[in-house]
């Protein structure tokens, strides 16, 4: 699985002149969105996301 740090990298190794260009989500139906960086969070039993201390599982990049 792909983390964060790897996906920087991937990005810095891209020429210089892509670097400034805008990043789209692409979906099959041709549609292109803006990309959104979300947490993905694992819940204890009766917390909520909204508690203080939420244990990070993975990070999501979505349209919305």
């Amino acid at each position: 699985m792909k983390t964060v740090n790897d996906l920087i990298a991937e990005l810095k190794n891209l020429p210089k002149e892509l670097r400034n260009k805008p990043v789209v989500i692409a979906a099959p139906n041709g549609l292109e969105f803006e990309p959104v960086c979300k947490r993905v969070v694992d819940l204890d039993k009766g917390q909520t996301i909204f508690d203080d201390y939420c244990h990070t599982e993975k990070m999501a990049i979505t349209y919305e």
